[in-house]
């Protein structure tokens, strides 16, 4: 390969993870009702410097929790909307191998949050495993010592189909299961866990439950357009559902797309065509969450990682 080609691969590569220079055929999705997305803040904690999760709490509609992917050490860190650093824990008694998300739930009275150490690049990794925490408490936190969580439970699974790369979760509280959504197979694959598994149960095993076939692919001219990173533009990097359980967002590389329940179930509406919403410009757009009023927060797993919120709309309209 010439000097030349090598340069001009490696501009595409900076064009497209630092512009949305996405042009993937949507026209045929309604545009979901969300606003195009407004800046709040940044991550300020200079710690997080490779976030792949956000997952509001469940106490403080004013927190959220967020996570680095591999290669930190078994903390999490609270935030509030605009970035600010308000606290991390440790958690003991696990490590993080390749941490993809983080979800949140309340149960019983009780409040959660589940970790997923469910990145598997190369899909070479028998087990996968979900970490379960209680939610800390932040008004005990001490800013003066590492304050620290012990581990709830620990999830170990298989995937019925063979071992998948997976960067989405979200705990479906209603039908008392956890979903995860597959990344780097076309279509991604939505799979389920039970939220509250017999605790004598050593391996669990995530059965599918439905294919997303109506997310917009790139086309081979996509993809030779856009060297490295083209064909992964519509994979799945982050979701979650909705406080009033009523939609599950989805966030790519391009896009973020919109499905709406259907009969308390979402094996149906998964199938369907979603809504589609754009987002302001994120060099690698992995994390993902609905705060309290069911707008969505975006942030970026590249720094500087900006937050923006998309306030939802009461319109929609068919995007030309």
């Amino acid at each position: 390969m010439s000097f030349r080609t090598t340069i001009k691969i490696l501009l595409s590569l900076v064009v497209l993870t630092t512009t949305h220079s996405f042009a993937l055929d949507i026209s045929q999705l309604q545009q979901a009702e969300y606003s195009s997305g407004k800046l709040l803040g940044k991550l300020k904690y200079k710690r997080l410097n490779e976030a792949s999760g956000i997952a509001r709490s469940s106490r403080d509609n004013q927190v959220f929790w967020i996570i680095n992917d591999g290669g930190d050490k078994p903390f999490i860190y609270a935030i509030d909307k605009t970035g600010k650093h308000l606290g991390r824990y440790f958690i003991t008694g696990t490590d993080n191998r390749d941490w993809e998300d983080i979800t949140s739930f309340s149960k019983d009275g009780k409040h959660f949050l589940i970790i997923a150490d469910t990145g598997d690049n190369n899909s070479e990794h028998k087990d996968s495993f979900l970490w379960v925490i209680k939610e800390p408490e932040l008004s005990k936190y001490n800013h003066k010592k590492l304050n620290t969580i012990k581990l709830e439970q620990r999830i170990r699974f298989r995937y019925q189909d063979g071992p998948r790369d997976c960067e989405s979760i979200a705990v479906d509280i209603k039908n008392d299961r956890i979903l995860l959504l597959s990344k780097r197979t076309v279509p991604a694959v939505m799979y389920q866990l039970p939220l509250s598994p017999n605790p004598k149960k050593r391996l669990l095993i995530a059965t599918p439950i439905a294919e997303l076939t109506e997310i917009p692919q790139p086309d081979f001219l996509f993809i030779l357009k856009n060297i490295f990173l083209g064909r992964y533009a519509s994979q799945p990097t982050a979701m979650d559902i909705s406080p009033d359980g009523k939609e599950l967002a989805v966030l790519t590389y391009s896009y973020g797309y919109i499905y709406q329940l259907e009969n308390g179930q979402w094996e149906q509406a998964l199938t369907k065509k979603p809504k589609v919403f754009e987002f302001p410009k994120l060099s690698q757009a992995e994390a993902l969450s609905f705060d309290s009023d069911n707008d969505i927060l975006i942030t970026s797993e590249q720094r500087p990682a900006p937050i923006y919120l998309l306030q939802k709309q009461s319109t929609s309209k068919v995007i030309k």
